[in-house]
C-alpha cells in the first residue's frame, strides 16, 4: 500500500480496549510491528518464554468496565485491573509491540516447548510451491492433553508446480519442508504433511478458521459432481477405455475424469512411467518423456494420448500391465549412452582414479575416516550400494572409499545439480547419471539398469535426497524394481558424520570423524517374494541397523 502512494499506520486493540492500546506514529513506526503503547495505557507480557513471547495484559483507562451483565465472562479476563488479551507478543528493546499468534492456538509439546502455529506457517510460506499451511499438534498419546511434535496440512501451489514442470507434488512438498526446516529449531520443524485438494477453511477477513482444519483434515472424499455431456463422451473413446485399463491395473481407488493422478489415485513419478509403458503398449505410439510432468488429472493423459494417436494404426487392447522386466530392458537412447560414458579413455580413468584417491586420502587425513565391512561389496559385477544421505559430501565419500571399483563405478544424480555446461561436464567426468524425476525417470532407470547390466556398481540414494537432521528417511522403490528385476545384490551403507562436517545451508566444511558401514548384501534370496517397497523398506531396515553402534 505505501508503494502506491499510501501512509499507513497500523495499531493494535481490541472492542474490549476502547479499542486501541499501542500504535505505530508518524515518523517513528516500525515495519511488522504494532507500535508502542500510547499514552496512559500499559501493556505488559505474562508469562514470557525464552523468546520473551507471552500473554499481552492491558491496563488503563481505555479497558472496558466488563461484559454487560455477565460478571463471570468479565472475571475471566479482567483481573487486577488488567485486561487478558488472549493474544501472544513481545515487546522488544524500544518498546514496541509485536503480535505473533493466539493464547488458544499454541502447541504446547510434552518437552515443555511452546510452537507458535502463525510463526511456523510464515517461515514455511517462504517456499514458491506452498500456497497455504496450516500447523497442527500431534497428540502425544503418553501425556494426554500435550503433542509430540507438528504437522502441517499443506494446499500447494499448483499453477506455480505446473509452470515449472513438476509433476511429483507430494515429493516436492517434501523437499521444501526439509529445505525450510534446516533453519528453524528442531522442535519446530514439522514432521509430517498431509496435502489438501481444497484451500484451507477461512474468516471473511482471511483468518485460518483453526477449529475446522481437524474436520477438514479427517473429511472423507467428498462426492464427485455429475459428469458432463462432453466428459462422458471423452470417457466412451477407444483411447479412454485403454487409458482407465491402464490405470485401473495401478490403483484400487475409484478414477473419474477429474481425478488427480497423485493426490486421488496415489500414482507418483514411478507411476507414471508405468502408465507411459502401458499406453505405448496399448495403443501402439511413441510417447515423449515430457508426457510424465505434463499430465496431472485422468482428463489430461486422454486429451493428451488422444493426440499421439494422431495417424496411428488404431487403438489394441491392453490385455495386461506392462511389467518392469520390460520397460527395463529397453536400451537407453544412444544420447544417453553416450553421457554415460561406459567406455573411457586411459587418460579420463586415470583422472577418475586420482580424484577419487584424493577424496580417500583427504578424508582420512581430515575426517578421520574409518570404514568398516568393505569386503562386503564385491570387486566385480553389477551391485547396487545403497547408502543413506545427509550431506553433499556423501557421493564424494563413497567414490573415495570404493576407489578401487572404479571406473565400473556410477552414481545417480537429480539433474536440477548438474545443470550449466561446466556441472555437466563434471557429472559425465565424475560418473553421474542425471535423472529428472518428473520427465525422464523412464530413461534414468533404463540408464541404471544399462551400467548394472554392464557389471558396473550403482550408488543409488535411496532417500532420493539429504535429511535434514540425520535420521534416515523413508527408501523409494524405485531400489528395488531395480534389484528385483535385475537380481543384483544390494550393499547396505551407513554413512556417519557428514552431516556434521557439511550440514545443509553451509559451505565451508567442519573437521569431524566421519564413518563408512558396509553391510552384508540383500541377495535375491533375501527379497524373494516381497514387493518392490517391501525390498525398498528390507533394505531400509539393513541399513538402519547399520547405525546401531551395536550392531557395527
Amino acid at each position: 500500500m505505501e508503494g502506491l502512494g499510501f501512509t499507513i499506520f497500523e495499531g493494535y486493540g481490541l472492542s474490549e480496549t476502547s479499542p486501541v492500546a499501542t500504535f505505530n506514529l508518524p515518523g517513528a513506526k516500525k515495519t511488522g510491528s504494532v507500535g508502542k503503547v500510547i499514552n496512559q495505557v500499559e501493556v505488559r507480557i505474562e508469562n514470557p518464554d525464552q523468546a520473551g513471547v507471552g500473554e499481552v495484559l492491558i491496563k488503563g483507562p481505555n479497558v472496558m468496565k466488563g461484559y454487560y451483565k455477565r460478571p463471570d465472562a468479565t472475571a475471566e479476563v479482567v483481573k487486577d485491573g488488567w485486561f487478558h488479551s488472549g493474544d501472544l507478543g513481545y515487546l522488544d528493546k524500544k518498546g514496541f509491540l509485536f503480535i505473533t499468534g493466539r493464547s488458544k492456538e499454541v502447541i504446547v509439546l510434552s518437552s515443555g516447548k511452546n510452537v507458535y502455529p502463525e510463526d511456523v506457517e510464515s517461515h514455511y510460506l517462504q517456499s514458491p510451491y506452498i500456497k497455504e499451511i496450516c500447523i497442527i499438534g500431534i497428540p502425544d498419546l503418553d501425556h494426554p492433553g500435550s503433542f509430540e511434535g507438528v504437522k502441517a496440512l499443506i494446499f500447494p501451489n499448483l499453477e506455480k508446480l505446473s509452470a515449472d514442470g513438476i509433476a511429483n507434488i507430494t515429493e516436492q512438498i517434501r523437499w521444501q519442508i526439509e529445505k525450510f526446516s534446516a533453519s528453524l529449531p528442531t522442535y519446530k520443524r514439522v514432521s509430517g504433511f498431509s496435502i489438501l485438494k481444497e484451500p484451507l477453511p477461512r474468516t471473511h477477513l482471511g483468518k485460518i478458521r483453526r477449529f475446522m482444519v481437524r474436520e477438514t483434515e479427517m473429511a472423507g472424499v467428498p462426492e464427485e459432481p455429475p459428469i458432463s455431456d462432453e466428459d462422458q463422451r471423452l470417457m466412451e473413446s477407444d483411447t479412454a477405455k485403454v487409458v482407465l485399463r491402464a490405470l485401473a491395473s495401478m490403483t484400487d481407488k475409484r478414477i473419474s475424469v477429474n481425478s488427480n493422478l497423485e493426490l486421488d489415485l496415489g500414482i507418483d513419478s514411478l507411476g507414471r512411467v508405468e502408465l507411459m509403458a502401458a499406453l505405448e503398449t496399448g495403443l501402439g505410439v511413441s510417447i515423449p518423456q515430457s508426457f510424465a510432468s505434463e499430465v496431472t488429472a485422468v482428463r489430461d493423459v486422454i486429451l493428451m494420448t488422444t493426440e499421439y494417436m494422431v495417424g496411428a494404426s488404431g487403438v489394441e487392447a491392453l490385455k495386461r500391465p506392462v511389467s518392469w522386466g520390460e520397460i527395463l530392458q529397453k536400451s537407453p537412447s544412444e544420447e544417453m549412452i553416450e553421457r554415460i560414458g561406459l567406455k573411457r579413455s586411459v587418460i579420463s580413468n586415470a583422472s577418475v582414479m586420482a580424484a577419487a584417491w584424493s577424496y580417500y586420502l583427504l578424508a582420512r587425513l581430515f575426517l578421520r575416516l574409518e570404514v568398516r565391512g568393505i569386503e562386503n561389496v564385491p570387486p566385480v559385477g553389477g551391485c547396487i550400494v545403497a547408502p543413506n544421505h545427509a550431506s553433499y559430501i556423501d557421493g564424494f565419500l563413497i567414490g573415495g572409499v570404493l576407489r578401487n571399483r572404479l571406473p565400473m563405478l556410477f552414481a545417480v544424480g537429480f539433474r536440477g545439480l548438474f545443470q550449466g555446461p561446466l556441472m555437466s561436464r563434471a557429472a559425465r567426468w565424475g560418473h553421474i547419471m542425471r535423472i529428472d524425476a518428473d520427465s525422464g525417470l523412464s530413461e534414468s532407470l533404463q540408464a541404471s539398469s544399462y551400467v548394472l547390466r554392464e557389471g558396473a556398481a550403482l550408488c543409488i540414494f535411496p532417500e532420493g535426497g539429504r535429511s535434514v537432521d540425520g535420521r534416515i528417511l523413508p527408501f523409494k522403490k524405485g531400489v528395488g524394481i531395480l534389484a528385483s528385476v535385475l537380481n543384483v545384490a544390494m550393499i547396505p551403507t551407513y554413512i556417519e558424520g557428514t552431516l556434521d562436517v557439511l550440514p545443509r545451508g553451509a559451505w565451508i566444511p567442519r573437521l569431524k570423524k566421519v564413518t563408512v558401514t558396509f553391510g552384508r548384501p540383500l541377495t535375491t534370496e533375501d527379497i524373494l517374494g516381497l514387493d518392490y517397497q517391501q525390498i525398498a523398506d528390507r533394505l531400509r531396515e539393513r541399513v538402519v541397523a547399520l547405525s546401531v553402534p551395536s550392531s557395527s
